[in-house]
């Protein structure tokens, strides 16, 4: 048991010593070796920039699709995510209030409201306009928002029959309107028409620093006094709990198909669209960032790890005559191969631990400068550590070997 605690010991010693004339080889040549590991700075900082801020900007999207519901439906005319033109999308036929009586005769669906969308200037106390977002629903939106009042209620099914001129405020609207006070009973303008203020929704938060709260909500029945409240419209369908989602969407995309008199060879002329499907389609963007940063940090990775072969090519050269003299004095080959291995893995761990200090610093910069969130994590550090320490090993692997089997003698004998 004690031979293998000296062996052991011994063998720390020796990686201890190669470390320090590692660190004392480079330190003596600290420019040359600091122009070497650019590529790997370059290289790691980019990964570690970048993926900060794609994992920054993944848990915002993340929370904020949360939000929307994992048992939600939306009903529209325009695919969550278009590309291209949207003139065929915006020819398909509109929506109609109807529909919504329809889809809550499906089985699984809790709710379904029409929901209206369009833009207005209001005025604030100090007289400044700001424009808010107005959105025309029915009284069972809060079960398809999934928010609920800090300060009064919602509509009922009264006042939206009944064409009540009666407005729920978003919290950054109330805001800026009331301050802190309870604005329930309040008459406001909204743009051009009193309207009285029954509640205060709670806050939807923000997404890329923009704030979702800048909103008012009025009957649908009242939305024409600001917009054609059809052109507008669009559904959603609130799944029962315990219902099967991936039968409820067959089940409305049917329902539908049988609304708009589609055929069985017609494509549907609407989109249905879930938080699953738009998580989806974020995780296949971001995973198509980390491609494009991946193939952009391994070719400067790959200039790097030439930088570092260069280099230590040029010290075993400049070396040769130490290197003849500890083989003469009794240094195995393997001892010479890892002292150079270790120079060559310090060079990689040196660029790499530098290219996580500024992917960091710039991925904060970005953040504080941009709506963009940073968020570092800790396995995209270990990522970049392990693979500057392989970028070393395999860049050194040559010159090492080299130098290990240079012959005592004839490496004595060199003459620079």
């Amino acid at each position: 048991m004690s031979r293998r605690i000296s062996r052991f010991a011994a063998a720390v010693k020796l990686e201890a010593e190669n470390a320090g004339s590692a660190l004392r080889s480079l330190w003596a040549n600290r420019m040359r070796s600091a122009l070497t590991t650019t590529g790997i700075v370059i290289g790691v900082m980019t990964v570690t920039g970048v993926a900060s801020l794609v994992q920054g900007l993944n848990r915002q999207v993340t929370d904020a699709l949360g939000g929307l519901g994992a048992g939600t439906i939306y009903i529209q005319k325009m695919p969550a995510v278009m590309m291209g033109n949207s003139g065929d999308f915006r020819r398909r036929q509109d929506f109609r209030f109807e529909d919504v009586y329809e889809l809550e005769r499906i089985d699984g669906v809790l709710a379904a409201v029409p929901t209206s969308d369009w833009f207005v200037l209001i005025k604030a106390p100090d007289g400044m306009e700001m424009a808010v977002s107005l959105t025309g629903t029915s009284e069972d939106w809060p079960l398809v928002g999934h928010k609920s009042t800090v300060f009064g209620r919602f509509f009922t099914e009264f006042e939206v029959s009944s064409r009540r001129d009666v407005c729920v405020l978003g919290a950054d609207v109330a805001e800026r309107l009331y301050g802190t006070d309870d604005p329930t009973g309040s008459v406001m303008d909204l743009a051009g028409r009193r309207m009285v203020v029954i509640g205060v929704l709670e806050s939807f938060g923000e997404v890329m620093g923009e704030t979702q709260d800048n909103i008012v909500f009025v009957p649908y029945t009242v939305f024409g006094n600001w917009a054609d409240p059809v052109d507008r419209l669009s559904l959603a369908v609130e799944m029962e709990e315990g219902a099967d989602m991936d039968r409820l969407l067959e089940n409305v995309e049917a329902c539908m198909r049988r609304l708009r008199g589609l055929s069985i060879e017609d494509d549907n002329d609407f989109e249905l669209v879930t938080a699953d499907q738009l998580l989806e389609t974020y995780s296949n963007i971001s995973a198509g960032i980390y491609a494009a940063m991946l193939a952009i940090s391994a070719i400067a990775l790959i200039v790097g790890s030439i930088g570092i072969a260069n280099i230590m090519l040029v010290s075993v050269t400049e070396r040769t005559r130490e290197i003849g003299l500890r083989k003469a004095l009794g240094a195995k080959s393997s001892q010479i191969l890892v002292q150079f291995l270790t120079e060559s893995v310090i060079l990689g761990l040196a660029g790499g631990v530098l290219g996580i200090i500024g992917g960091s610093v710039l991925a904060v910069v970005v953040a504080s400068l941009t709506p963009i969130p940073a968020g570092l994590e800790a396995w995209s550090v270990i990522v970049a550590v392990l693979a500057s320490a392989m970028v070393g090993i395999g860049a050194g692997v040559f010159p090492a070997m080299r130098a290990a089997r240079l012959e005592p003698v004839r490496a004595l004998g060199y003459n620079q």
